[in-house]
């Protein structure tokens, strides 16, 4: 299979993650972490996937955790926290990190104050993980970034330099507009990042080629 982008530490496919990993998997056998955030279930935003998100989490955790013994899954503070009854019982719960919004925003009558990455498996590098990351929340028009929920980099860039070793291998099945991947690669990590919309995953290799800069704050 032919990928959309490669480098040293990068590779992106195009097109449906449950299409693309089998294929991958022989070649690959497993990776060192799966780090996704996925489209959430009940997410009023126009992205792809937004009709099925509780199928795509029950195959991300039935097909694309069998490639690891780690998972970082990336939720808001209002999901549902049952949904994450299927994740295999192999991966042992270890913590959750909170990805602070400075400042909060209200959704409704909720003072949103941060996203939650939920962290299952073991060994884990370091002896002091912190369970708390802060960063500024800064929107796609900061960012330069057509996708409407851009993660945080400064945030991808704490887990990542926490919770990962040099050399790792990462998968992020639903890349977005590549916030992991390009995290990633300035760590001297590789990465595997598949998204279903083309768009995004120009936005990533143009991140990854360093033709797209995030606005320095």
């Amino acid at each position: 299979m032919k990928p959309y982008y490669q480098d040293k530490w990068v590779t992106i496919y195009h097109g449906d993650c449950r299409e693309i990993l089998p294929e991958l998997a022989i070649p690959f056998l497993s990776v060192d972490l799966l780090c996704t955030d996925p489209v959430w279930p009940g997410c009023k935003w126009n992205m792809p996937g937004k009709d099925e998100a509780r199928e795509l989490l029950i195959w991300l955790y039935k097909e694309a955790c069998q490639l690891t013994q780690r998972l970082i899954l990336i939720m808001g503070c209002d999901v549902d926290v049952r949904l994450l009854s299927g994740v295999p019982s192999r991966m042992p719960f270890f913590t959750v990190c909170w990805l602070k919004r400075t400042p909060p925003v209200y959704k409704g009558k909720l003072l949103y104050s941060a996203d939650v990455a939920y962290i299952f498996g073991e060994n884990y590098p370091g002896h002091l993980l912190s369970s708390e990351i802060t960063g500024p929340s800064l929107g796609r028009k900061e960012y330069k970034n057509t996708h409407p929920a851009p993660r945080n980099l400064r945030h991808i860039r704490q887990l990542v330099s926490k919770y990962t070793a040099e050399g790792w291998l990462l998968l992020d099945p639903f890349m977005g507009s590549g916030t992991l991947i390009q995290a990633a690669r300035e760590a001297n990590r590789r990465c595997i990042g598949i998204d279903v919309k083309e768009e995004y995953c120009e936005i990533a290799a143009r991140r990854c080629s360093q033709e797209i800069m995030e606005l320095k704050v």
